[in-house]
């Protein structure tokens, strides 16, 4: 049985999630004394050949979390893309992965079906309102040790600073615990910008996705336990939140 994940948002020191798609990663990332593991979405759909674009069910991922939380004793914190339409779908799915061990979950503000963020492909933001009703379902249904990530896309889509903070605050309103928030910028000045205006007291994301996915198929133990290593001790220490 894997350990909680609400622990950790009361950390000073950053937080390390290794995303996984099969129990061999979770078990290196443990071994590698990462602090959780991020059920990537975008490694599940490498995994088997696909585009990121919800083409893989929640049901495979569950599948897989399932035998990941009997295994290894980390909080596993799932990508939960959209949350898989709204909100009666959402709160299902949600406890379909906290009966499954699960500790949490990150639902980004794009619409269903969505794309990947670093795609050619388009992508569209979501009403906040739809947004707020997907967070408060799940937090209603999950409860409070359930953790939920608010994740906006507004800077991956060029749309500001502003409307970043505008939606992260919503979301925030309606029960997330936490937000994340990225950029396609090769320089961290938006997402610095963010951080710098941000008025709440939860904490913030910077997600990097440093291995591809397939490293975790082709490698051997040690040549993964080595990356892992240097993921975990190259001083990444400026985000709250580490999301390989």
């Amino acid at each position: 049985m894997s350990k909680g994940a609400s622990h950790l948002l009361g950390r000073k020191a950053g937080v390390r999630l290794a995303g996984f798609h099969n129990v061999m990663g979770a078990v290196l990332a443990s071994e590698a004394g990462f602090d959780g593991l991020w059920a990537s979405g975008f490694e599940f759909s490498a995994s088997l050949g696909l585009a990121d674009s919800n083409f893989v069910t929640p049901n495979q991922v569950a599948s897989m979390c399932a035998l990941v939380s009997r295994r290894v004793k980390l909080p596993i914190l799932v990508d939960f893309d959209t949350g898989y339409g709204g909100a009666e779908q959402a709160r299902y799915f949600a406890e379909l992965f906290q009966s499954v061990g699960c500790k949490g979950l990150c639902i980004e503000d794009k619409t269903f079906p969505k794309n990947n963020s670093y795609s050619d492909k388009p992508n569209s933001l979501e009403e906040v309102e739809d947004c707020q009703k997907k967070i408060s379902a799940i937090k209603q249904h999950c409860g409070r040790e359930f953790v939920v990530v608010a994740r906006t896309e507004a800077l991956v889509l060029g749309r500001g600073v502003e409307l970043a903070l505008n939606r992260a605050s919503a979301f925030v309103d309606a029960g997330a615990d936490a937000v994340l928030v990225h950029s396609k910028s090769n320089v961290p000045d938006e997402v610095q910008a963010f951080c710098n205006d941000w008025g709440g007291t939860l904490q913030y994301s910077r997600s990097q996705r440093l291995i591809p996915a397939l490293h975790m198929t082709v490698c051997g133990k040690s040549a993964c336990m080595a990356v892992f290593m240097r993921i975990k001790d190259s001083g990444l220490h400026t985000p709250r939140w580490l999301l390989c």
